[in-house]
């Protein structure tokens, strides 16, 4: 492969331009790179922005509704990436469901003759696995776009699960449904950014950059959390205010207030924070309420509340203001 340049007219035939020259300047160069062992490629994936309730299933059909997206999938460390559409619903059908519980995948698979790869004319297609009941291997020259849980015959209907990677531009955060997803980008490049969108612990969603070996996160919120754990040692959530929780960065916040019939005296658990919203070191803040009042929060999780012992009377204790550096 010879040196070229875009965009030129040809002069006495040259420059003369292949399917994988023009990949390799007209769409590798605007995308972020998936591997540094493949210099002319991609990360392969749909346009970010694309939306999960594209992809829809029943008994009997699985349905992808219009999307476009880049796929670096060839065997040639230079084959380039490929640029694709679907313009319109793509349809196929969805196997019966049989005695055991299964998992189906959708996949996008691109064909090039051009690069050797066995297939006979040029294609993109989006590809229906059948589990065996597991979930089937990804098929060769693809990227992952769904997965279908069928149940057992009789045990309703089939759910979709979004697994589909995204693309980025060159140095641009690529988005991740999940820690565990972005965890299996072992090939990018130094400083290449991504981001943690869906994932089921509050504390792994965030903005992350890859440091050569590891993905480190750089700044994340995880939102207003309303404690769900338990409450002890007669304490509740004050109803319209109950207790949260926040984590910017690696500062918790807490909010709301906690609520006791009696006044506490020797520091009694109220609640405990879970992992990740803990502090580094064992603090101990005041609080106002109709009495002096004393927080302690260990490292533990473990949240508790003295206050002076001559108030018997229902009292709320509030949490807003207190942040700290957290685990």
């Amino acid at each position: 492969m010879t040196a070229r340049v875009y965009p030129v007219d040809a002069v006495a035939g040259a420059p003369l331009y292949a399917g994988r020259d023009l990949r390799q300047g007209t769409v590798s160069p605007f995308a972020a790179q998936g591997s540094t062992a493949r210099p002319m490629g991609s990360l392969s994936g749909v346009r970010p922005g694309t939306l999960p309730s594209i992809v829809t299933a029943t008994a009997t059909t699985w349905t992808v509704n219009p999307f476009l997206g880049l796929i670096d999938a060839e065997a040639a460390a230079i084959a380039g990436a490929y640029s694709y559409s679907f313009d319109q619903v793509v349809t196929g059908g969805v196997n019966a469901a049989g005695a055991s519980a299964r998992t189906d995948r959708l996949d996008v698979q691109v064909d090039d003759p051009a690069e050797g790869d066995g297939s006979s004319v040029p294609a993109i297609r989006v590809l229906y696995s059948p589990g065996t009941p597991a979930l089937a291997p990804a098929p060769a020259r693809s990227h992952p776009l769904a997965t279908i849980a069928v149940p057992a015959s009789g045990g309703g209907a089939p759910t979709v699960s979004w697994t589909a990677t995204y693309y980025a531009a060159p140095g641009g955060f690529v988005p991740f449904n999940t820690f565990a997803g972005l965890q299996l980008w072992t090939t990018a490049g130094q400083w290449q950014h991504a981001t943690v969108r869906n994932d089921p612990t509050p504390t792994n969603n965030g903005d992350y950059i890859f440091d050569g070996t590891n993905w480190r996160l750089i700044w994340s919120d995880t939102g207003w959390i309303t404690y769900a754990g338990a409450f002890t040692n007669g304490f509740t959530g004050r109803p319209g205010v109950l207790p949260q929780y926040r984590k910017i960065g690696n500062i918790t916040y807490l909010s709301g207030q906690l609520y006791n019939a009696t006044a506490p005296t020797a520091n009694p658990v109220a609640i405990n924070l879970p992992a990740g919203f803990r502090p580094l070191n064992t603090l101990i803040l005041a609080t106002v309420v109709s009495i002096a009042g004393q927080v302690q929060i260990l490292t533990t999780g473990d949240l508790s509340i003295a206050a002076n012992a001559a108030r018997t009377s229902g009292i709320g204790y509030p949490l807003d203001g207190i942040s700290f550096p957290s685990s």
